[in-house]
């Protein structure tokens, strides 16, 4: 039951925003609570990043923050070797 309440609650969240694509969480949670669905700013945040995120490039996977491509990592190694190289010992 609880699954099927947060659907709806998701759902009000969508609709809500599609009716006023411009509408601020505090805004979004207090007009809900005025139609008796119980929701709290977080959840409404949440809701709303997640849908624009997905909304934003659709079909395109982003990747993961850490991750390096394999011509970033060739590019650090070949400045970490000028960076050697170039050094002078201490005589």
């Amino acid at each position: 039951m609880a699954t099927k309440q947060a659907a709806s609650k998701t759902q009000a969240v969508r609709d809500y925003l599609n009716a006023h694509p411009r509408a601020g969480i505090r805004e979004i949670a207090t007009a809900l609570d005025k139609q008796g669905i119980k929701i709290t700013l977080n959840h409404v945040a949440t809701i709303k990043a997640v849908m624009y995120e997905t909304a934003a490039q659709p079909g395109v996977e982003k990747p993961a923050a850490d991750s390096l491509t394999r011509e970033q990592i060739k590019m650090v190694a070949q400045a970490i070797r000028r960076i050697r190289s170039s050094k002078v010992p201490n005589s």
